[in-house]
């Protein structure tokens, strides 16, 4: 609807945004009374999840959020760069195409059981960074010229579904199994908030200094204002990278995935003796 009307450019979507959000709001303040069962002192360091950073003591669990707080930072370049990019190269209606990765999330999150029951978890979540990095590849060759580079475009746009979905969805099953049920919270709070806090605004900031002083052109080439096939290989191969190091470095298969036991906790905390 933004995309046919040609209210996208505008702050319209912005408004309906915020007014929707607002709704949203009014709405939690009709919902039924469920306070958490409580489980002890909280403090902010609980409320952050930071009691859960001892589970970084295991070499698996630490490759794994290390590999995910670097991921958040490419993978937020198809956020901020992606309509104006198929809009630039000339897609019609990119507002509304780049909706075809909502369907394409919902359908792949339906597969997902099917995925990790097949191939389990680490496969999966090399996938998902795998389809990551072709689909910025896709972006590289992408453009309005030709029916195939055309339909590039809209391959990458339907590979965001299993991108995300194959990682980050993925990932917190993995963190379920692997914290103890009373920290499972927190360590899910934990990589929330240093994927799509931290590594998301790293890779947004990141994203914006490279199109500023590496990527745009003085004068528009070709009709483009930015090097964006520069841009796209850059997050590529950041992707490509991660990939690899989460390959060789995370071991932990299917089997070996079991929640970290209590008394370990308790040692590394230095609670027993």
């Amino acid at each position: 609807m933004l995309g046919y009307n040609d209210i996208s450019p505008t702050n319209i979507p912005l408004l309906i945004t915020a007014a929707s959000s607002a709704l949203l709001g009014v709405f939690a303040f009709c919902l039924p009374d469920t306070p958490p069962k409580s489980t002890g002192k909280m403090d902010i360091k609980v409320m952050l999840g930071l009691d859960a950073l001892v589970l970084l003591r295991d070499k698996n669990f630490l490759v794994f959020f290390f590999c995910s707080f670097l991921f958040a930072m490419p993978l937020a370049f198809y956020y901020i760069f992606a309509n104006g990019y198929l809009t630039e190269v000339g897609m019609k209606n990119a507002t509304g195409w780049m909706t075809l990765g909502q369907f394409s999330e919902i359908f792949f999150m339906l597969a997902l059981p099917f995925f990790t029951k097949r191939f389990g978890i680490k496969k999966v979540l090399l996938l998902g960074l795998v389809t990551a990095a072709i689909r910025y590849g896709f972006f590289v060759y992408g453009g309005a010229e030709t029916y195939f580079t055309y339909a590039l475009l809209f391959l990458g746009i339907l590979l965001h579904g299993v991108s995300y979905d194959f990682y980050y969805v993925t990932a917190y099953i993995y963190v379920d199994k692997k914290a103890p049920v009373h920290m499972r919270t927190a360590a899910q709070g934990l990589i929330t908030l240093c994927c799509q806090g931290f590594g998301s605004l790293l890779g947004y900031r990141l994203g914006g200094v490279m199109m500023e002083k590496m990527f745009a052109y003085p004068q528009p080439v070709n009709g483009l204002t930015f090097n964006w096939a520069g841009m796209w290989t850059f997050g590529a191969v950041m992707i490509a990278v991660i990939a690899l190091l989460f390959m060789i470095f995370f071991r932990e298969s299917d089997k070996e995935i079991t929640a970290i036991d209590d008394r370990d906790i308790a040692l590394t905390q230095g609670e027993v003796k």
